[in-house]
């Protein structure tokens, strides 16, 4: 995305960093420091975390045929995962993250390299279509599920680290950010397709959009934004609510 910048995806995906933000910290707010918000732990909250979570891994999708170096880009997204999950454990235990949403992208853009090999034949529009049934198939099989619930995952997948980064969460298992491999890389695969689709319609060239230094530095920035937010968030609010006992 050197050479030619589409500042429509950078305002989508600054417009989901900001609502990520605020997300996590009302989930600070409920979680950590026990506060009740109804609406946020109603379907209204759930509803708006699924589209936090899916409009990013689409955009990953989608840019993954942008990338230069997809290697360097999955072990560096990798990475960066790790290092949150270590700085969870051991700062805020009760929300520590393990096989979170970065975790998940880095793994799909490592995937991606041979798997698009086959994929590269496939019908755009096809491609498309059957990567969000097959979200929609598998959605539930953290819970041992497939098909809204109407078909049972056998028990003995549900064991082991590898198998709950995969999808089969084991007993016990907690992350306060759990993004298996499946579903959600079908949701990045869908992203993948659909660039495909706006290439070969020639309809890349509507992304292009107006210049905004600050939106593309958010944008550029949201990896760095993802890393830092959590920390500050919670500090903040730790602040507020120290204030607000001493007055």
């Amino acid at each position: 995305m050197e050479k030619e910048r589409y500042y429509v995806i950078d305002f989508i995906r600054a417009f989901v960093i900001l609502n990520m933000i605020i997300y996590h910290a009302l989930w600070d707010i409920v979680y950590l420091f026990d506060r009740n918000i109804e609406w946020y732990v109603s379907d209204m909250g759930e509803i708006w975390q699924r589209f936090i979570c899916i409009t990013f891994i689409v955009l990953s999708g989608f840019c993954w045929s942008m990338s230069r170096n997809h290697v360097k880009r999955g072990i560096y997204t990798l990475v960066m995962g790790a290092v949150i999950s270590v700085i969870t454990m051991i700062f805020v235990p009760e929300g520590t993250i393990k096989y979170g949403i970065l975790t998940m992208i880095g793994s799909a853009v490592l995937i991606m390299i041979p798997l698009e090999k086959v994929l590269k034949y496939a019908n755009d529009w096809g491609g498309f279509i059957l990567s969000i049934l097959l979200y929609v198939f598998t959605k539930d099989i953290n819970r041992g599920y497939l098909l809204f619930y109407s078909v049972k995952v056998p028990e003995y997948l549900y064991r082991g680290e590898f198998m709950t980064y995969l999808g089969f969460e084991e007993e016990g298992f907690y992350s306060a950010d759990y993004f298996s491999l499946i579903p959600w890389i079908f949701v990045f695969i869908s992203g993948y397709f659909l660039y495909r689709i706006m290439k070969r319609k020639n309809l890349i060239m509507i992304l292009k959009g107006v210049p905004n230094h600050i939106i593309e530095g958010i944008s550029r920035g949201s990896l760095v934004i993802y890393m830092l937010h959590q920390p500050v968030v919670y500090g903040l609010i730790l602040g507020v609510y120290e204030l607000s006992e001493i007055f």
